[in-house]
């Protein structure tokens, strides 16, 4: 973990509130002691540490650097408080300046104030200052554990192998952090005069084992190959950037009144699922983002059981995958959720977005299958993917008559369109206008799923008088 300076609220020379790193806690002792009133470091000093170049969070280049400066400054600072003695550090010019000579008592009398002496110093007369050389040390330490390669800014276990070759490095973006990565050959070429490079770009790197240095987002496709050059092995570098769901930028999600007000989606959003039936199979799919068209590094899905047997197949576009439970069982009761675990790459920037749900809350009935109209009655058919037997997964259809050329999602007052709920595979048709667009769907009965896509049919209203005239005609001939 890089170093930290929390921010503590001091004092400058003026009274005015300033901001101080912690290293730094003790100039507030110091500062109240020394009898001129100003930093004992110097005005550049005073303005390094107090001024805006300072902010919370800043990287760790520009953190070294500043250690450097104050390293430096303390060392001038040191050797010009060691040659100055502490008559010239209390004048200028040759005359004694004190802050206040005098001060009012309760009566309002004015009564002289002794100067505030100088603060001991160590042993010895050319001797530092003790907060001076207290400094110093805290810098000191400071810098050798910057520049530690064992340091946690430059770390060697903060990666680990997605799959074979294939490896992730977690960084943190407000961290600007090193993360030292051991890449190794294979165990067959122990000992040969191996050569790297890294996107074809040979390195200086040799050797069966080597150390490389992955810094922020930049990862790299390293391939190990003989004298000769011919390939003897690749591992490819990926960087996953740790945070919440605004870092993710590769798949397009859409946002829901549960994401709060951020405009953030969730999981769920990124990866939808649907199911046909209660048979194992499963259809998952996302949205790539119009500015980074990725690919799929690895797709995976577990139950939350100890034993699971789940096969995956991505598809052709890389926008989707199909997976089979092989042990799920549909006249059971289901106890254990799906987790799928998708990671997707654009260039060295890797991703992971999962989804998990049950079979039972992603079914959605296939379109269903509308028969022709008979004497005023449109009929339909269960969905051919449909689980079996249908008195053990029935399904509760919802018809929905609107006017001709409008689509079947129409919502309109209650004498326009005609919405009701059945359990049967037909329906009477009774509407007073000539043209008529009937829409049916259906949903599983228990479980109150997912509503399946609307099937739809044109009737006319001519088609239905001329089967209420064939009916009449078929009753008089029956009485007679």
């Amino acid at each position: 973990m890089e170093p930290h300076f929390p921010w503590l609220v001091s004092r400058n020379t003026s009274g005015a509130r300033s901001l101080l790193p912690a290293p730094f806690e003790n100039c507030q002792q110091i500062q109240r002691r020394h009898p001129s009133g100003r930093w004992p470091f110097g005005h550049q000093w005073q303005q390094i540490i107090l001024g805006s170049s300072f902010p919370a969070g800043s990287r760790q280049r520009r953190t070294r650097k500043k250690v450097l400066i104050w390293r430096n400054l303390a060392l001038k600072e040191a050797g010009r408080a060691g040659r100055s003695s502490p008559e010239q550090e209390r004048s200028v010019g040759g005359k004694e300046t004190h802050r206040r000579t005098t001060s009012p008592d309760r009566l309002g009398n004015s009564s002289p104030v002794p100067p505030m002496t100088q603060p001991p110093r160590g042993r010895g007369q050319k001797g530092v200052d003790i907060h001076i050389y207290m400094n110093f040390v805290w810098l000191s330490v400071l810098l050798l554990l910057l520049q530690s390669p064992k340091s946690t800014s430059q770390r060697s276990h903060s990666y680990w192998i997605l799959k074979p070759n294939v490896l992730v490095v977690d960084i943190n973006l407000n961290i600007s952090a090193q993360t030292l990565i051991e890449l190794k050959c294979g165990d067959a070429f122990e000992g040969q005069q191996i050569l790297w490079r890294n996107e074809g770009r040979e390195t200086s790197q040799r050797g069966n084992r080597v150390q490389v240095v992955s810094e922020e987002m930049m990862g790299g496709n390293y391939t190990c190959h003989d004298q000769a050059g011919r390939l003897l092995n690749y591992t490819l570098v990926l960087v996953r950037a740790e945070g919440s769901r605004q870092q993710r930028k590769i798949l397009d999600g859409v946002a829901t009144p549960w994401a709060g007000s951020k405009n953030v989606a969730d999981d769920r959003d990124y990866i939808q699922c649907t199911s046909k039936n209660y048979s194992g199979a499963f259809h998952c799919w996302w949205r790539w983002s119009a500015r980074r068209r990725g690919s799929v590094v690895s797709v995976s899905a577990v139950r939350s059981s100890s034993v699971s047997d789940i096969l995956c197949s991505l598809d052709s576009d890389q926008s989707g995958v199909t997976c089979l439970d092989r042990l799920h069982c549909p006249y059971a009761e289901e106890a254990n959720y799906i987790t799928l675990t998708v990671y997707v790459r654009y260039w060295y920037r890797v991703e992971k977005y999962f989804r998990q749900f049950y079979i039972t809350e992603i079914v959605k009935p296939d379109k269903i299958a509308v028969e022709k109209t008979n004497e005023s009655t449109v009929n339909w058919t269960y969905p051919m993917t449909w689980s079996l037997p249908r008195s053990y997964f029935p399904l509760t259809f919802q018809v929905k008559v609107v006017p001709q050329k409008k689509h079947c999602n129409y919502e309109a007052g209650p004498g326009e369109v005609q919405v009701n709920l059945t359990e049967e595979q037909g329906f009477p048709v009774n509407y007073r206008r000539k043209k008529i667009t009937f829409c049916v769907r259906a949903q599983d009965t228990f479980t109150k799923s997912s509503w399946s896509d609307w099937s739809k049919t044109e009737i006319k209203k001519a088609n239905m008088k001329t089967a209420r005239r064939e009916r009449l005609k078929k009753q008089r001939h029956k009485q007679l």
